[in-house]
């Protein structure tokens, strides 16, 4: 009897552990986004980024369940931390069109700077972001960091200018991915007045949908006659 107590509260502490290692969306974040607008510069040797301006957006379309980055791809790397605790809550690995630009002939000798933007749930309370770059080992670096508070008066809020659709809704992808890779079947979809009569085609290899949602947007169409 004490070796099944034993087992079982062992059992219970590793339990534990498992699920308090992944960060609760809802301690930390509301359900939309702030995107933080920098510019990223430099040649072929260094680069540089220098914050523009934060954006508040209505809703947030990632995951609500991984967020912290243990992929280890991308060139770029950014982190958010809550300022208080100084725990990390957010995490993605990228790449961006400077990096590629960065391999050019034209980076040898010319200094640019490129418009970047990086997506993360809005956060509750203040929070640092982080952003790191590979070396030339390939290990990350901290290149950039600045305290970030989502109540601010500069935070702009962006208001959606066109009208959105639902095209196609299998599940919440906020919390569940199953395997299966997208093939193209062409199916016709009628849109609303004014918008675009488009093809659009998803096919699975799996038998089970993919839990995603597939959205289109409305806007004005100027037809060009030659």
């Amino acid at each position: 009897m004490n070796l099944l107590k034993i087992i079982f509260l062992f059992f219970c502490t590793w339990m534990t552990g498992e699920l308090t290692a992944q960060t609760p969306f809802e301690r930390y974040f509301l359900d939309k986004t702030l995107r933080f607008d920098y510019y990223h510069c430099g040649d072929s040797r260094n680069q540089e980024y220098f914050f523009d301006e934060l954006k508040e957006e209505p809703y947030w379309a990632g995951s609500k369940v991984s967020l912290l980055d243990d992929t280890g791809y991308g060139v770029q790397l950014f982190k958010i931390f809550d300022k208080a605790s100084g725990k990390e809550i957010y995490s993605r690995s990228y790449c961006t069109l400077f990096n590629e630009w960065q391999t050019t002939p034209e980076a040898q000798t010319v200094r640019k700077a490129m418009p970047e933007s990086v997506v993360f749930p809005y956060p509750k309370n203040e929070v640092r972001i982080e952003i790191y770059a590979r070396n030339r080992k390939g290990v990350f670096e901290k290149k950039f960091e600045q305290d970030i508070d989502p109540n601010s008066y500069f935070v702009k809020k962006f208001t959606p200018r066109y009208e959105t659709f639902e095209v196609a809704y299998n599940g919440n992808p906020s919390y569940s991915f199953p395997k299966g890779i997208p093939r193209m079947r062409r199916r016709n979809l009628q849109l609303p007045a004014g918008c675009l009569l488009k093809s659009f085609s998803v096919t699975l290899l799996s038998r089970r949908m993919l839990p995603v949602l597939i959205s289109g947007r409305c806007g004005p169409l100027r037809w060009n006659r030659v």
